[in-house]
């Protein structure tokens, strides 16, 4: 969070940041008080009171304040995407490579392992395309992938011409992003694709950014169609829970089903 929280304050310039900083919490936080998730949602509850007060009258004082918080967050949106969107070719994934390897082996006659993250990063993705394993994400195998719930119930199969059998694929797994990600975009009809265009009206980045306004974020498809994923999966009898890097502050995650009786997490 606090590399989110320079990336921001580089790209906004430090006096226009402190200058926001200042307006909706009171002063400029010091070294250890910097929190963008914070900022953001402050920010973010600004613009809907403002929003409020210049709706019906034009020459409201008010109005020049709305733009400069709206310039603002789009520019804090768009320094977080560029920050997240770290992985290349030469990225080392030691983690990521030795977690997938090891559930790789796991039996392709049990269900398949699912790996849900609230990372926006391409980490496990170019793990995965290293290891050579098969990633479901719920996104089609067309030339422009777009986003389908359905896609979840898919599994990849190996079959031979001289045998009407077919055989499981092993190192398959299930992938959800439970807050999105780098590569994702929302189009003007609402379909999301991947994509790494650059966003605009027509490609908008599918993301829940850092703020309290998440927790209503994450009713929206293609979210909603992972949390009910989640849910569903820890519902099911003989389920082990593994959490890494989960620090079980977010309550629209943890607090429907992840510290539910009925599993017993493990770190």
């Amino acid at each position: 969070m606090w590399h989110l929280w320079q990336a921001v304050k580089n790209g906004c310039g430090e006096a226009a940041f402190n200058d926001i900083a200042n307006s909706v919490i009171g002063h400029v936080p010091t070294e250890g008080e910097e929190n963008i998730e914070a900022l953001l949602s402050l920010c973010k509850m600004s613009i809907e009171l403002l929003e409020v007060r210049v709706e019906k009258n034009a020459a409201a004082p008010d109005r020049a304040r709305l733009k400069q918080l709206k310039d603002f967050v789009a520019t804090a949106e768009r320094e977080i995407l560029a920050k997240v969107d770290f992985v290349s070719s030469v990225t080392e994934l030691p983690a990521h490579t030795k977690f997938l390897r090891k559930f790789a082996r796991r039996s392709s006659e049990k269900p398949r392992v699912k790996l849900f993250t609230t990372n926006y990063d391409l980490c496990i993705e170019t793990a995965g395309l290293r290891l050579g394993v098969v990633l479901v994400d719920g996104f089609s195998h067309s030339a422009e992938q777009w986003f389908n719930r359905d896609h979840f119930d898919y599994d990849i199969v190996r079959r031979v011409a001289s045998s009407a059998k077919a055989d499981y694929l092993d190192g398959v797994f299930h992938l959800y992003k439970l807050h999105g990600s780098v590569d994702w975009r929302r189009r003007a009809d609402e379909v999301v694709i991947r994509s790494v265009d650059d966003t605009g009206e027509d490609r908008s980045p599918v993301l829940i950014y850092p703020r309290s306004s998440k927790y209503q974020e994450a009713f929206e498809s293609p979210y909603l169609d992972m949390f009910a994923a989640l849910q569903a999966a820890l519902r099911e009898p003989d389920t082990t829970l593994i959490v890494s890097g989960f620090g079980f502050a977010d309550d629209h995650i943890s607090g429907p089903d992840l510290v539910s009786h009925r599993n017993k997490p493990v770190d």
